[in-house]
């Protein structure tokens, strides 16, 4: 059922190559207004680019976040050992946003707040599917 809801703010769409660095600078050219608190969804993104560009992403959201900007960041942690190191994960995502005022909190597939009903319960939750909640301090 359309619930036919008017939007309460402004859209604008920014095409950007989110590896590129260049994505503050897109924002500010599409008269985006860091001053006012923003909602980041980062979902099936961060995996896709290199841990390099996936730090560098998390600084510019984070440099143009004011107080209030919350983010929910997907983020792929591998258990491999000879993977993790290319690879996001809680304790680098945390050390990225946490010192620039961010508080972080890590939600893992299989855990009762990222479960519905979905996730069989004799098996452990995953980190490879998880989900950072942000918010700017």
């Amino acid at each position: 059922k359309a619930l036919h809801a008017p939007s309460l703010c402004q859209t604008h769409l920014v095409n950007s190559d989110l590896s590129s660095g260049t994505l503050d600078k897109e924002l500010i050219e599409a008269k985006y207004d860091a001053s006012l608190p923003t909602l980041w969804l980062m979902e099936g993104l961060l995996m896709y680019i290199s841990l390099d560009e996936q730090f560098t992403l998390l600084h510019s959201v984070s440099s143009m976040s004011a107080k209030g900007s919350s983010a929910m960041i997907n983020f792929l942690e591998s258990s491999v050992e000879s993977h993790s190191a290319q690879c996001m994960s809680a304790a680098k995502l945390k050390s990225a946003l946490e010192p620039q005022g961010w508080d972080v909190v890590i939600h893992r597939f299989g855990e009762p707040s990222l479960n519905f009903g979905r996730f069989p319960a004799n098996i452990s939750p995953k980190p490879e599917w998880s989900f950072a909640v942000c918010h700017k301090k």
